[in-house]
């Protein structure tokens, strides 16, 4: 689960700059995020919903290429949620500019923590790609991405404050279903080249460039049996009150079979296929 940034009051000193990154807890099941979250901010207790959420849908996040698998399960997931009592529209909030300041506030941060690491070959290439790319950032393009990531902000506050007073945004979380372990990215999409590393998964940078909290919850899987989720977006501070929505949602696709972990134990390492270091 991404939070709010600066919710997390253990959160490690940083420059006030970087606030795209956040600390958090991720679980099996929406009880056990609930439950470490509560115990890192010190509120245990989740808010009732007053009936069913008020929910925006964006398909594609500002047309993003979305594989047809992931389209088919997230429609599949969000109708179940209809049939459950939710208001659900087709709407979004316009993130269509935010992949620059995503991109260069990600570099920036990299480079401000691990600029050690930047000739380090044990370090896979795109974390030093990121690193190199912080490295050569301007003072203008700083201040660019930053001006960006508060305007981007104030239009996600907009939208949950708006007319529509929506609860809560549902996007699919990745663009593609789990991919094979030795690739290090998705090169197309549905024939749309991805030329980048991160192409693949501007559904969750566009995200988190405004600051709320989000959530993914398991909604489904692929004809090939590949987990499918369902993200869930919240009001920058509604951190817990995302929480109470997402038990909701679980509620209604149940929770998802965990992996056999007996059978993992046992596997010969040596016979699964290399990742991206080899």
């Amino acid at each position: 689960m991404l939070f709010r940034s600066g919710s997390i009051p253990h959160e490690e000193p940083r420059p006030s700059v970087i606030r795209m990154s956040t600390v958090g807890p991720m679980g099996r099941t929406v009880g056990d995020v609930a439950l470490f979250h509560g115990v890192l901010v010190g509120d245990l207790g989740l808010p009732t919903p007053v009936g069913p959420p008020r929910a925006a849908y964006s398909p594609d996040l500002g047309g993003l290429p979305v594989d047809p698998e992931v389209r088919r399960v997230t429609e599949v997931a969000v109708n179940a949620l209809v049939d459950a009592g939710w208001r659900v529209d087709e709407a979004e909030p316009d993130l269509s500019a935010s992949d620059k300041p995503f991109d260069v506030l990600r570099g920036l941060s990299y480079w401000l923590a691990w600029s050690h690491l930047i000739d380090d070959e044990r370090i896979k290439e795109s974390c030093r790609y990121e690193i190199e790319a912080g490295r050569d950032l301007s003072e203008h393009e700083q201040i660019a991405a930053v001006t960006e990531e508060n305007r981007h902000r104030s239009l996600w506050d907009d939208f949950f404050t708006g007319p529509e007073s929506f609860d809560l945004l549902l996007a699919p979380v990745s663009q593609v279903p789990p991919f094979p372990v030795g690739w290090e990215s998705v090169p197309e999409i549905n024939g749309v080249p991805l030329p980048h590393y991160k192409d693949w998964m501007r559904s969750c940078c566009r995200i988190t460039v405004p600051g709320g909290p989000a959530i993914s919850v398991p909604a489904g899987f692929t004809a090939d049996g590949l987990p499918v989720g369902l993200q869930l977006a919240g009001p920058r501070g509604a951190d817990r009150r995302l929480l109470a929505y997402a038990v909701l949602a679980e509620e209604v696709f149940g929770v998802m079979p965990s992996p056999d972990l007996g059978m993992l134990a046992t596997t010969d390492p040596t016979t699964l296929p290399p990742g991206p270091l080899g």
